[in-house]
């Protein structure tokens, strides 16, 4: 459906379309902040999307790498929730012959989610710097993890819904609810 070239370069369009839509309270063309600035989610996005688009990295090795990459170039968290929604996607569209395709091989991305996957996400996010995590008393973000990535996102869906929510959604009603 897509190769390499193709998904590093829709990658890097949908963190620029991010950065250039309004959203109050946040960084965007409008309004630096968070010591931030547009620049900064330029540089990541740049970072980021040729890793997103290497075959052959787990969900959690494209989370892990994504944000290594993004901290060499702007030291702070511009990108930590988009990583995490596109590095499932990525996965499951290096499988697709077609974007009909796409729910199925995402709900076996997210289905084939492991523990590796959970313990290099909580690596990213600790190098990240994630504002807002908190001390938890089940699966705490500075703890390895011992559960799945999915199980980990199910349990931080109520604390973290900018972050969870995407990946809880497609697993539970696979892409229809992004299509629409």
């Amino acid at each position: 459906m897509l190769d390499e070239q193709q998904i590093t370069e829709c990658v890097r369009w949908a963190c620029e379309q991010e950065v250039n839509a309004p959203k109050p309270g946040n960084v965007n063309v409008w309004s630096d902040g968070h010591n931030m600035a547009v620049q900064d989610f330029l540089l990541s996005a740049k970072a980021i999307s040729p890793i997103m688009a290497q075959p052959n990295l787990s969900v959690g090795q494209r989370i892990l790498q994504s944000i290594e990459a993004t901290r060499q170039v702007v030291n702070c968290n511009t990108n930590l929730g988009i990583v995490l929604l596109f590095a499932p996607l990525c996965d499951a569209v290096q499988r697709c012959s077609s974007f009909d395709t796409l729910s199925f091989e995402l709900e076996k991305t997210l289905s084939h989610l492991t523990l590796e996957d959970a313990q290099l996400c909580y690596q990213a996010i600790r190098l990240a710097e994630a504002g807002g995590m908190g001390e938890q008393s089940e699966q705490d973000i500075n703890q390895q993890p011992s559960v799945t990535l999915l199980e980990a996102m199910a349990l931080a869906q109520h604390r973290d819904t900018m972050r969870c929510n995407m990946l809880i959604i497609t697993s539970k009603y696979g892409i229809s609810a992004i299509k629409n």
